[in-house]
């Protein structure tokens, strides 16, 4: 539990700071659902696919590599599959998008993890927008293939070694 946690009551559900995703998604049953999460080998992404497993969602996990996606989704409770989607190179987006759809998943939702906000000087090395650029290529198409909800969370890492 956080500092501030402790200093913070819990809002009108019950949950606040303090509270576990295991906390807030006790008794929900996600069977029959398909959920997408970039980043699922490390920190917030990990953990999220961990609970949707638990909580009996298909659970599509995309890190870097098919290695460590695979390994990381060996870990989980339930069933998780490992794709390899390296968010900056449009190539391996699209490489991942069409393994997931050959695979013939319907997606229900998309938890965008993983990446950083572009900096300027990622403008000048990479001429376009990386941060939103693949979440399209995940429910573009046919409303029977879209996800009903994407959630993005994009973190600023390297704003924190800059001390910005």
């Amino acid at each position: 539990m956080s500092l501030f946690a402790m200093f913070k009551s819990a809002g009108p559900t019950g949950f606040g700071y303090g509270s576990t995703a295991e906390q807030v998604t006790e008794g929900l049953s996600l069977a029959g659902q398909t959920i997408l999460v970039t980043g699922c080998n490390s920190g917030i992404g990990q953990e999220a696919c961990r609970v949707l497993a638990l909580r009996r969602a298909l659970v599509l996990g995309t890190a870097r590599t098919k290695e460590k996606a695979a390994a990381a989704c060996a870990t989980f409770p339930g069933k998780a599959i490992g794709y390899s989607c390296e968010l900056s190179d449009p190539s391996s987006v699209r490489g991942c998008v069409a393994a997931v759809k050959a695979d013939g998943h319907r997606l229900d939702a998309i938890i965008c993890n993983a990446g950083i906000l572009r900096n300027d000087e990622m403008a000048q090395e990479i001429p376009w927008e990386i941060e939103y650029a693949a979440d399209p290529a995940f429910y573009s198409g046919s409303r029977d293939t879209a996800p009903s909800e994407v959630i993005r969370a994009y973190f600023a890492h390297d704003k924190a070694d800059r001390g910005r």
